[in-house]
């Protein structure tokens, strides 16, 4: 689990693990944790550990943005446990999301041709996947009224 330390609304986290840094931030109010994934490959190694992270989150928030700005290259093993972890996460739960920000170029490329952007949605900013998941949330919250 993640060493965390409360800032109000916002709550932040650090994991490291070998050759990979992720912290996150969650927003309680909006319902929304950004995971920033600061390694610039994403591998059959690092792919694991990514994956792990994501899912400890998913544990405490439904809604997960992953920051992939820091990235340079994700390798086919790299999106196999992308593709992987949404596939577990869209058969365990129909409220769990979870979208990419700050994909470089070259991998969102590969994303595409693999047809990745089908099944994950891909953001430009954070704030851009922040603010399309939260007003999600909040429409299901208005649904439900």
């Amino acid at each position: 689990m993640l060493p965390l330390t409360n800032g109000g609304e916002e709550q932040r986290g650090l994991l490291n693990m070998a050759s990979i840094k992720v912290y996150t931030e969650r927003d309680n109010e909006l319902g929304v944790s950004v995971l920033h994934v600061d390694t610039p490959h994403i591998d059959y190694t690092t792919g694991g550990l990514v994956k792990e992270a994501i899912l400890n989150e998913l544990q405490l928030l439904d809604k997960i943005v992953v920051d992939l700005s820091m990235v340079e290259v994700v390798d086919t093993p790299g999106i196999a446990a992308i593709v992987n972890l949404l596939k577990e996460v869209k058969t365990s739960s129909t409220t769990k999301r979870i979208a990419c920000s700050g994909v470089p170029n070259n991998v969102r490329r590969i994303m595409e041709l693999l047809g990745v952007n089908r099944i994950l949605e891909i953001y430009d900013h954070t704030d851009l996947a922040i603010a399309s998941l939260a007003t999600e949330m909040l429409s299901d919250d208005w649904d439900n009224t």
